[in-house]
């Protein structure tokens, strides 16, 4: 009898055996399973999301990585797998895996950085800076690497018709921000009025991340302000009041005289119906201030005044 049980083993095992037996690697029922880490070229990536595409498309699982990067999916059937792993802010990438029952198959995947556009605007800015008025086309951008590698932004440019501008590092004093940005002014603004300004970041592994803006033709009215008037001591709270231009929404900018891309103040969207705003403190100093109409392409219109804080 001893020397029968082994070749009772040996025969159910065979392929062609009905393959009941758990530990029979053709059993159906037999399952592997994948386990590794994601990692961008810098870090771990927490987050990401690791992806077994069992039956093309239709059956998956899923698992995601913990702090350490690091992700575990069981009960995979026996053969071939698509295997891959995408994050926000993040090329994804794919690999097959071959699963064998009762082991785990080791993977680890290196994402990419793509760079992100987290702003990017164009337009008109129509001021009456005292007895003067200005009108000047504005673009403003930021660029920032996933990793904050600056090395990895191989190309940031915003383009104009026939001309093209260079993003440059917004903190250069410490480059391992990796923010990119640009803010310029052009005058006049007459032959880009409707015009289309693109924004183009390429990165070193040719990763592309491209965004539209179309400046808009319309330019709203100057609103007329009424209070404080110009020269004023303000005394606190106070309220701020202009007149009302239908069919465009307002912004109050109110900045230390000399400082005027620096705001103290900088409230948006004031609903149309609304010509009047309060503020409750502000330090002594010079002030200079403007309420915007701002059209629904981003154009905007304002009149600058001053007043003083004793």
């Amino acid at each position: 009898m001893r020397r029968i049980l082994p070749l009772l083993f040996l025969f159910s095992c065979y392929p062609d055996a009905p393959h009941d037996n758990p530990y029979d690697p053709y059993n159906p029922d037999a399952w592997g399973g994948v386990r590794g880490s994601v990692f961008s070229k810098v870090k771990p990536l927490k987050g990401a999301r690791v992806i077994a595409e069992i039956k093309e498309g239709i059956e998956k699982k899923e698992a995601t990585t913990d702090s350490a990067g690091r992700f575990q999916l069981d009960s995979l059937p026996r053969g071939r797998i698509l295997l891959y792993s995408v994050r926000s802010g993040y090329a994804s990438e794919s690999a097959l895996v071959y699963i064998e029952p009762f082991s785990y198959q080791e993977k680890d995947f290196i994402l990419n950085a793509i760079p992100q556009v987290i702003s990017f605007g164009a337009w008109v800015e129509n001021l009456i800076w005292y007895d003067e008025e200005i009108k000047e086309v504005r673009i403003r951008a930021t660029v920032v690497d996933s990793d904050l590698v600056p090395e990895d932004v191989e190309d940031a440019r915003v383009f104009l018709p026939d001309t093209s501008l260079t993003l440059e590092l917004l903190y250069p004093e410490n480059p391992y921000t990796g923010i990119y940005g640009l803010d310029i002014t052009f005058i006049p603004p007459d032959s880009l009025l409707g015009k289309e300004v693109r924004i183009k970041v390429e990165d070193g592994e040719g990763e592309r991340v491209e965004l539209t803006e179309r400046i808009d033709d319309e330019i709203p009215p100057v609103p007329s302000t009424v209070s404080p008037p110009d020269g004023e001591d303000l005394y606190f709270p106070f309220e701020f009041i202009w007149r009302k231009i239908g069919g465009y929404y307002y912004e109050l900018v109110i900045w230390e005289r000399g400082f005027y891309e620096k705001p103290v103040v900088d409230v948006t969207e004031i609903p149309s119906n609304e010509t009047t705003y309060t503020i409750t403190s502000l330090p002594s100093g010079y002030y200079e201030w403007t309420v915007f109409a701002v059209s629904s392409g981003g154009n905007r219109s304002g009149r600058v005044g001053w007043f003083r804080v004793p």
